[in-house]
């Protein structure tokens, strides 16, 4: 969707960075180099190449052959030129975004922010598709067409899923899911000996990021904005590096940065490992 993807791309980009943080840490010595020299990195290509090749042109596809539900049914085929080649620029200039960012902080051995920035990006991502601006963004989502959102119930849902909108979905997923989640294990430090990588990127998106937006939707809509600051307590408790359940997420993926760095670099000195 229009409004989500801004947010997609960026998470996908960090997160592709966070996925090859040892080999990004093998690369150059820490520290060394600017905020673009990410360009210059392999992963980086990789992952322009997806973005650029499979994920971008998926969306304006969705754009053109549903543009209603593309645009969370506030758009037609009348949408402004510029809007549409906007769309598709941002679908690639945030994903670059995003990776450089991560890969920046990588490199000075932030990766807590470099992984911070990989789940707030889902996080907002579901935020949009779940809450929207007015609270209904999960009725936009689950809607095939604009008319279903006045009278909408789960029925509607569950009609959804098997709409042409839908299935087109499904076939993109096809492409997207198994490319994104073939970064994660071949960049890991030991992919054929730890899925804890695989652990940490699922339960980052699909527990934490979806939850939570999820969790945040119900709590604005039956409390309104009375509960923000609960919210923000509970992202304060979530993410804290001294108790919170994400730090330990984290390390599954540079769990073994220092191992890793030591046979796969020139450098003789080890890494001590930093969050």
């Amino acid at each position: 969707m229009v409004q989500v993807d801004i947010f997609w791309s960026m998470a996908i980009g960090a997160g592709c960075a966070v996925s090859a943080i040892p080999k990004i840490v093998a690369e150059t010595e820490e520290g060394v180099g600017g905020f673009w020299d990410g360009m210059k990195s392999p992963y980086f290509l990789a992952t322009l190449l997806f973005v650029a090749l499979v994920f971008a042109p998926s969306g304006t596809m969705l754009l053109w052959s549903f543009t209603s539900w593309e645009t969370m049914h506030v758009g037609t085929r009348d949408l402004p030129i510029w809007l549409v080649g906007g769309f598709a620029i941002t679908n690639v200039s945030q994903c670059i975004l995003g990776f450089l960012l991560a890969y920046w902080w990588i490199k000075n051995a932030k990766y807590y922010k470099a992984y911070l920035l990989f789940f707030y990006g889902y996080l907002a991502m579901f935020f949009v598709l779940a809450h929207g601006w007015d609270g209904i963004g999960y009725k936009r989502f689950f809607s095939a067409s604009k008319d279903q959102i006045g009278d909408w119930t789960w029925a509607t849902a569950a009609d959804w899923l098997l709409s042409p909108v839908a299935i087109t979905l499904y076939v993109m997923g096809v492409f997207i899911i198994p490319t994104l989640y073939s970064f994660v294990y071949l960049w890991s430090a030991k992919p054929l000996k730890s899925l804890k990588p695989l652990a940490a990127f699922s339960s980052t998106i699909f527990v934490f990021a979806l939850g939570s937006a999820v969790l945040f939707t119900i709590c604005l809509n039956t409390f309104g904005y009375g509960s923000a600051f609960a919210i923000i307590l509970y992202l304060y408790l979530l993410t804290n590096q001294a108790w919170g359940i994400l730090p330990r997420v984290a390390r599954g993926f540079y769990s073994e940065v220092g191992s890793f760095v030591t046979r796969s670099s020139p450098r003789s000195k080890r890494l001590e490992l930093q969050s």
